[in-house]
């Protein structure tokens, strides 16, 4: 699955982003390349390499910020990890990406993650 992922060297004639007749295969490889980066994460945080599970979810992040599982996700396995700072700041980027895609505020089960980990840090 890695070597699938990195094949994916950007979106599929991203030099004609207004074709018409291309929208439709660069969606369908953009959300195969997603798929893959989340199973391939999903197997890493269960052999608990976190490492390798934090870069899956910011390429997917990279690839689309409003993707509000993979932010909580990755919020979760950075808080695992030690790294409750990144997990707020992780927080931050995905109440503004929903705030400026579509304005709205993240959904009751991130908004509850938040607040556990910022309990832990009062802690």
């Amino acid at each position: 699955m890695r070597a699938a992922a990195e094949m994916y060297r950007g979106d599929y004639l991203e030099d004609e982003p207004y074709s018409d007749w291309c929208v439709r295969r660069r969606r369908q490889l953009r959300e195969r390349l997603l798929d893959v980066l989340l199973a391939s994460a999903r197997l890493l945080r269960s052999d608990g390499d976190y490492d390798a599970t934090i870069r899956c979810y910011r390429r997917m992040l990279e690839l689309d910020p409003c993707l509000e599982d993979v932010h909580r996700d990755l919020m979760d396995v950075l808080c695992r990890c030690g790294r409750r700072t990144q997990a707020l700041r992780q927080y931050e980027a995905c109440r503004q990406a929903l705030r400026e895609e579509f304005d709205v505020a993240p959904v009751i089960e991130t908004e509850a993650l938040y607040r556990s980990i910022l309990g832990r840090l009062n802690v």
